[in-house]
């Protein structure tokens, strides 16, 4: 089982737009594994997602040290990125085009950062899409 080890959260507002990132840090020290969770809250700037850089396009690399890609499941992007040769990646999803999840991190698959990152109530959060945000 591993460990929280940290905690932080932060809200930033610019020109009428705010983003709010949780994150926090979970580790076993003796395995040598660690993750790293993040949730950010696009807010007002919901539409802005499209431009993330990986989710403007479904894709898919792979090479001898390992695969990257994006696709949509259920209407939700996700992205995967793991690197082989270190045992290390990313697994992040898109919920109701604001809120973007993801887990990193070192671990002996990318299952286990599929596994954690769905562990969370990601339907709870995808439901609270509208919830504080202004729309004209």
């Amino acid at each position: 089982m591993l460990a929280r080890t940290d905690y932080s959260a932060e809200r930033k507002s610019a020109i009428g737009m705010q983003v709010s990132t949780a994150e926090t840090n979970y580790t076993d020290e003796g395995a040598g594994r660690s993750l790293h969770l993040e949730i950010t809250d696009t807010g007002s700037a919901k539409g802005l997602m499209a431009f993330a850089s990986w989710a403007v396009v479904q894709q898919d690399r792979e090479s001898d040290q390992g695969y990257e890609n994006t696709h949509k499941v259920d209407g939700r992007m996700l992205h995967e990125k793991w690197d082989s040769n270190n045992r290390r990646g990313e697994y992040t999803a898109v919920l109701g085009e604001r809120f973007i999840v993801k887990v990193s991190g070192n671990a002996d698959s990318i299952e286990v950062l599929k596994s954690a990152l769905d562990s969370l109530d990601l339907a709870g959060l995808e439901a609270l899409k509208n919830v504080g945000v202004k729309t004209d």
